[in-house]
């Protein structure tokens, strides 16, 4: 992967999105760190939320952030905006995001939200890890009635220059 591409999805530091920045203490690694699985380094406070955890891995070489959620938990409520601006300071881009279910997708309200945070946050790309219903229909009727919403969404997202992704999970296998 270039330098310029390495990006990371948000499931990945999730504890540390939702945890109060420097309330818990850990390991970041060493100098010799990962080349030397053992060489951990000094324990440490740990990033919590989004501002400090932007700026840990910018400075470890990350360039993209992939969201799944938008709500940093005990660290308050943080507006749409507020992020872009600490991906910003931090010189990090938005990849995209998980948040596209399709039974939310399929309604033009909510899409029309995920559009303009897209576009706020600068990602070309709205996807989902989850199934397409909850609980899902396993026939073969209910799958081709997925399709149908899927290719709707998809041409609403089309039209505005973003990509609507699916990304198997669960029972999808």
């Amino acid at each position: 992967v270039p330098d310029d591409r390495l990006g990371l999805q948000q499931w990945a530091v999730r504890d540390a999105i939702t945890r109060v920045d420097g309330s818990v203490m850990g390991y970041l690694g060493g100098d010799n760190f990962p080349a030397d699985p053992a060489d951990l380094g000094p324990l440490v406070s740990l990033p919590g939320g989004f501002e400090a955890v932007f700026r840990y891995l910018a400075s470890v070489g990350y360039r993209g952030f992939e969201f799944f959620s938008f709500n940093q938990g005990a660290n308050g409520p943080i507006t749409i905006e507020e992020i872009a601006a600490a991906l910003e300071r931090a010189g990090l881009v938005a990849a995209g995001t998980h948040t596209g279910g399709l039974q939310q997708m399929v309604d033009p309200a909510y899409r029309q939200t995920q559009i303009e945070m897209a576009r706020m946050l600068g990602y070309r790309m709205i996807g989902t890890a989850g199934n397409p219903a909850n609980p899902p229909q396993s026939t073969l009727a209910a799958w081709q009635g997925y399709a149908e919403q899927a290719n709707t969404v998809g041409a609403a997202l089309r039209a505005v220059g973003i990509r609507y992704f699916f990304h198997p999970e669960q029972d999808w296998f």
